[in-house]
C-alpha cells in the first residue's frame, strides 16, 4: 500500500513581498469606493418621500431595513 503525503505551499517571492503593501492598500481603496457608493445610494433612498418612495414602488420600512441590514437583525 502507497502513502502520500503532499503538503503544497504558496511560494513566496521576492516580487511578492515587495508588491504585498501595494496590493492591501489597492485593496483597502476599492472596498473604501464600494463602501462610499453603497452609502451614497443608501442616502439617496432614504431621503426621498414617501410619494417619491410610492412612484418607484418602494416603501420607507423597506428601506429602512435594507440600509441597515448589515448592523441589525431584523
Amino acid at each position: 500500500m502507497a502513502n502520500i503525503d503532499v503538503t503544497a505551499r504558496p511560494q513566496t517571492t521576492l516580487l511578492s513581498t515587495l508588491a504585498a503593501p501595494f496590493v492591501a492598500i489597492g485593496n483597502a481603496i476599492i472596498a473604501h469606493g464600494e463602501t462610499v457608493a453603497e452609502y451614497r445610494a443608501e442616502r439617496f433612498h432614504l431621503n426621498l418621500t414617501d410619494e417619491e418612495l410610492a412612484q418607484r414602488g418602494l416603501n420607507r420600512k423597506d428601506q429602512v431595513r435594507k440600509a441597515f441590514a448589515p448592523y441589525m437583525s431584523f
